[in-house]
């Protein structure tokens, strides 16, 4: 179920970095016929391809009540703000509006980041000169003199989230966002307890020789491999499966995965991309044929303007050819565990469809519950619109888009764990793997793809 990642999917440092550089210039204002063409193009495209029919009538109404408000909207970037606004009503984290470069600006961010850890606003990154004043896993108590609460409270409208957890993650990393070359003022406690405060640029250029600082440095690792107890344990980590060399780094150690007795996959802050990436990963686990879970679709005559069907909003979906997944020779015996996160989407909850067919064992927090193909399309004034055109089910026959999947041993970071380096999630894998040497090797066996 391939797609193209883009950065304003996820709590991403892409967009986190993008948004730190000066504007080059504002956007022209738009006419009024090119605004209204835009909420045009927006229902057209959803009425084509958006899958979730039932969802359509309510955002038809929303489009016509909002309607009057957009048109007037003169400024560009509060005009693109307000088309966010209306497509996150649709609730898919595949459908969404990027706004000019120009209108982007007015979301430019200071040099230090916020995330939300364990339930708590946290510094997660920061430049280099600012970390003494600023230290990593920090915790946010207010900004611009409000609660962090309802900063994120007013930025959760704007965000296309499929989850409610993975919707507040992103409207967390959003609380420093404002207009180019204005300021934030935050107060926030230390580590070691000491409150302070701090008032930053927004979008201000990061002197010579400054870089970033990570309060978890995995997260910029694009593949890593380990071995653990003397091989016993192999780890592999992927943050993307955006191409081939993303597997070419797996196989490359498929001598010391084959002789492990246990296979930790990490694909926690994983973007997405191809999944045919994570499914060459995947074969080299299986031992017969499988097959993808189902895709379906609007049949393109359906929803067509010279469309003869009378209720084109509920149309019917159509099943998509399913990918059979083969073995690979170079089989890996060992038991598998997957970690996942609320950053775990698109692709990388494909690949996990996958694994929790043969067996494998979900460690870490829920997924962000969305996945499938977007289609682009252009927008007045150089912004676009990306919309989701199938509605994926998992491979088990699970409906996960929505809902993410639940893992079977939850374990989450706290702020004080990151502080001390410590990673809860690898060690509730780890203590799993090394139970599993006292008990006897099971791998769930799938039917064959003929028989499903």
């Amino acid at each position: 179920m391939p797609w193209i990642s883009f950065p304003t999917l996820a709590i991403s440092l892409t967009l986190a970095l993008c948004t730190i550089l000066p504007p080059a210039h504002a956007e022209p204002a738009l006419t009024v016929q090119e605004r209204q063409e835009g909420l045009e193009l927006i229902w057209r495209q959803a009425l084509k391809s958006f899958p979730f029919r039932e969802r359509l009538p309510a955002f038809k109404q929303k489009l016509e009540a909002a309607k009057a408000d957009v048109l007037a909207t003169e400024d560009t970037a509060r005009y693109y703000a307000r088309l966010q606004q209306l497509t996150a009503t649709l609730n898919d984290g595949h459908t969404f509006v990027l706004a000019p470069r120009g209108a982007a600006y007015q979301r430019a961010k200071p040099s230090v980041g916020i995330e939300r850890v364990g339930g708590v606003p946290v510094i997660t990154w920061v430049r280099s000169d600012l970390i003494a004043a600023t230290p990593l896993g920090s915790r946010v108590l207010s900004i611009d003199g409000r609660s962090v609460q309802s900063v994120v409270a007013e930025k959760l409208a704007q965000v296309s989230a499929s989850t409610e957890h993975h919707r507040l993650d992103i409207a967390t990393s959003m609380a420093f966002e404002g207009q180019s070359g204005s300021w934030v003022s935050i107060e926030y406690q230390t580590p070691s307890g000491e409150t302070r405060t701090a008032r930053y640029q927004r979008a201000e250029a990061w002197p010579d020789g400054t870089s970033l600082r990570l309060l978890e440095p995995w997260v910029s690792v694009r593949t890593d491999f380990r071995v653990y107890d003397e091989g016993r344990v192999a780890y592999f980590a992927a943050r993307d499966f955006n191409d081939m060399t993303v597997y070419q780094a797996f196989a490359k150690h498929l001598q010391a995965l084959q002789g492990a007795q246990a296979l930790i996959v990490d694909i926690r802050q994983n973007s997405g991309g191809n999944s045919a990436v994570g499914y060459a990963m995947l074969s080299h686990l299986l031992t017969r044929p499988v097959l993808e879970g189902r895709s379906r679709a609007v049949p393109p005559e359906s929803a067509a303007p010279e469309s003869t069907a009378p209720d084109p909003i509920h149309t019917r979906l159509s099943e998509l050819p399913r990918m059979t997944i083969e073995p690979k020779a170079e089989h890996i015996p060992g038991r598998l565990l997957v970690l996942t996160d609320h950053a775990t989407i698109s692709a990388a909850e494909d690949f996990l469809s996958l694994a929790l067919l043969i067996g494998a064992v979900q460690v870490g927090q829920p997924t962000a519950g969305s996945t499938g193909e977007m289609v682009r399309t252009a927008l007045p004034g150089g912004g676009r619109l990306l919309l989701v055109s199938k509605w994926d089910q998992a491979a088990t026959g699970e409906e996960f888009v929505g809902s993410g999947f639940t893992p079977h041993i939850p374990a989450a970071p706290t702020p004080q764990s990151l502080v001390s380096g410590e990673d809860p999630i690898l060690n509730a894998a780890l203590r799993t793997a090394r139970e599993w040497r006292t008990q006897p090797q099971h791998r769930a066996d799938p039917a064959p793809a003929a028989h499903r």
